[in-house]
């Protein structure tokens, strides 16, 4: 076999639980040596190696190994995949399913496992990879509500299950349960519910816990978030909870959003392991958070929002009003904490992005000339007349008013004609980049023009924006901006 050949690997959770009981086996070593051995009988060289390790086979939005395979399948870029199954490329829903198919299949790229070898021009082939993937996702569905059933019955005898601890404990087991022991920071937990029951704010506890030498788990210093998350958090009276929250997706611009929303059927009952608050601080942090007005509705006013991130530390940065600043501006909440990033006035973020914009949308139209509308449309217009045509002498000629040898004639020269229209079309300049020049002007006009709305503006970036890569480094009092903008 010749071509071009790449490997995908992904561990399932079989995989997973394999290797805690063997010390010794790496699933994905071992599944790299049996295809490198694939590889070798076959005489083909695996080129690259795509490898998502344990991410769930739920869905291709969690694997972005798996992205960046299917987007190079589509493009033509392999001859063959190989992988241990076909069951490790997606165990999602049909529209999943129907992507990974319809690539390989456009593309007529092979997939190979240990077990067989399926080729998409054969029917065959693609039925028994379609049933494959089917039962496969019936598989993982009844998986899936066996873990979840069992992870319900250990909450419900006070187990707690969780990834990772709550600050202040460590997870252990005891007689063959899975609980938790409070540890020496468990003395902070204390302080945090005295100090927001006496009224503290939270930014005011986090100073506090920096203070006392507090070490958060992920961060270098504590914010109100931190602290919030603790004084809600009944873990520290004992209890064990399961569903409380639970996120769901959802459109915004394009794109997948995620938020977080009360779970439907949320359980929360006592846990075995020991209290580290009493029920008298927990009910007054309860009393004072009931007690706290709920917010307003938010007026939007970033609409840049969260794609516009700190190029060294990748953190979001904020819009703000407050403070001394004469104009809003965009303020990194993490400068200091390792990185000096600096913000910036609005107006000249704005300022500096609608240029870089410009330059973009520039090069986009020196590089695809005028618009050749009318002659893409002329071109488009020949295939279909000539397509019609073949299919009218189809029927012609069955009902045998112009013979077998005249169809293939007549068919023949439509074809040509077919051949050269596509042949145009594909000299023509790229009728998404002329779009994209205009939606990038028409985003610079709408961020420059103070009457139209925060949601326009934010719709118009998001449509075309990935991400902003923001860097901005000058001494005091001045800025030296610079921008990496990943277009969608």
């Amino acid at each position: 076999m010749e071509g071009r050949y790449c490997a995908y690997l992904r561990k399932s959770r079989a995989d997973e639980v394999r290797e805690k009981i063997e010390e010794s086996y790496d699933a994905l070593a071992h599944h790299r040596q049996t295809l490198e051995a694939l590889a070798s009988k076959m005489g083909v060289t695996v080129v690259h190696w795509y490898c998502d390790g344990i991410k769930s086979g739920d869905s291709i939005d969690a694997r972005p190994q798996m992205q960046e395979l299917l987007e190079a399948v589509q493009n033509g870029e392999w001859d063959g995949v190989l992988c241990m199954e076909v069951e490790r490329l997606t165990r999602g829903d049909m529209i999943d399913q129907g992507t990974v198919g319809k690539a390989f299949m456009e593309s007529g790229t092979l997939i190979v496992t240990p077990l067989k070898v399926y080729d998409p021009s054969s029917e065959a082939d693609m039925e028994y990879f379609e049933f494959g993937l089917f039962m496969s996702r019936r598989e993982y569905k009844a998986i899936n509500k066996r873990l979840v059933a069992g992870r319900k019955a250990s909450v419900r005898e006070g187990q707690f299950i969780a990834r990772e601890a709550p600050y202040g404990y460590d997870k252990c087991v005891v007689d063959g349960m899975k609980t938790l022991k409070p540890n020496d920071d468990a003395r902070f937990i204390v302080a945090v519910f005295e100090a927001y029951a006496r009224g503290d704010s939270y930014r005011e506890i986090a100073r506090m816990l920096d203070a006392m030498g507090a070490r958060p788990a992920r961060s270098a210093k504590w914010n109100s978030s931190s602290v919030f998350n603790i004084v809600k958090n009944p873990a520290y009276i004992g209890k064990v909870y399961w569903n409380v929250t639970q996120q769901t997706a959802y459109r915004e611009f394009g794109r997948t959003r995620y938020k977080t929303v009360a779970g439907t059927d949320a359980i929360v009952v006592d846990g075995l392991h020991p209290p580290i608050i009493s029920d008298e601080l927990w009910e007054a942090a309860c009393d004072r958070i009931a007690a706290t007005p709920a917010r307003k509705d938010y007026e939007q006013k970033n609409y840049y929002g969260r794609i516009l991130t700190c190029a060294e530390c990748g953190k979001a940065l904020h819009y703000s009003e407050s403070g001394n600043a004469k104009e809003p501006m965009f303020v990194h909440l993490r400068r200091g904490e390792g990185c000096q990033t600096k913000g910036c006035r609005v107006s000249r973020l704005d300022a500096v992005f609608c240029g870089a914009l410009e330059s973009i949308a520039n090069d986009i139209e020196v590089s695809t000339g005028d618009a050749p509308d009318m002659r893409r449309h002329e071109f488009e217009r020949s295939i279909a007349e000539a397509s019609a045509a073949i299919e009218a002498n189809f029927d012609r000629m069955e009902r045998g008013i112009i013979s077998e040898d005249d169809f293939v004639r007549r068919r023949k020269v439509l074809e040509e004609r077919i051949d050269g229209a596509r042949k145009m079309l594909d000299e023509l300049p790229d009728e998404n980049q002329e779009r994209l020049a205009v939606t990038l002007k028409e985003c610079i006009r709408a961020i420059q023009d103070p009457d139209v709305s925060v949601e326009s503006k934010r719709k118009l970036i998001w449509s075309v924006v990935d991400r902003i890569e923001y860097m901005n480094r000058a001494t005091q009092g001045k800025d030296d901006i610079k921008l990496d903008i990943y277009l969608r």
